[in-house]
């Protein structure tokens, strides 16, 4: 699931689009394929540029959400798939981190 997963991430990313709030709770699985929900926080993305969702902001020059930036937690900083001390369980916890997935997907 975690390579689906990273292959939706970047899927949405080539449509110009930017979730900015990727996390566990924010994926429904149906027939076998991961959704986004929760599109509350997207923005629109140069799909040439690095993928806020998978890099966070800074890297990508993509901006935190302003609700996530004025909130006093760790989420405050953004969540993406590797965001360390994320108040939410990240992608990166679950599926593993990009690394990971980046050597399984060139052992395939």
């Amino acid at each position: 699931m975690g390579l689906r997963v990273f292959s939706r991430v970047k899927e949405l990313h080539s449509h110009g689009v930017c979730h900015r709030d990727l996390h566990v709770g924010n994926i429904v699985v149906q027939d076998g394929q991961p959704l986004f929900v929760d599109m509350e926080f997207a923005a629109a993305s140069d799909p040439a540029k690095p993928c806020y969702d998978l890099i966070g902001p800074e890297r990508s020059g993509v901006s935190v959400p302003r609700r996530h930036a004025e909130q006093p937690n760790a989420n405050q900083h953004g969540v993406w798939w590797d965001a360390e001390n994320s108040e939410v369980k990240t992608l990166g916890h679950a599926f593993g981190s990009l690394q990971d997935l980046s050597e399984r997907l060139a052992n395939l």
